[in-house]
């Protein structure tokens, strides 16, 4: 919907997509028992990466 009546771009829905993922793998981890550094490294390498972009 929010993409049909171009409220939303691509590059938005890619970054809210990764953030659900990232969200998601996080939660399951800790819940799972995991520590911190494993339960985010998938957000850690999203914003290793985005810092490079912004460079």
């Amino acid at each position: 919907m929010l993409r049909r009546n171009k409220l939303i771009t691509s590059d938005q829905i890619e970054k809210l997509e990764n953030w659900v993922h990232n969200i998601s793998y996080a939660t399951m981890m800790i819940l799972d028992g995991n520590d911190n550094p494993t339960a985010f490294c998938y957000h850690d390498d999203y914003l290793k990466s985005n810092a490079k972009k912004d460079k």
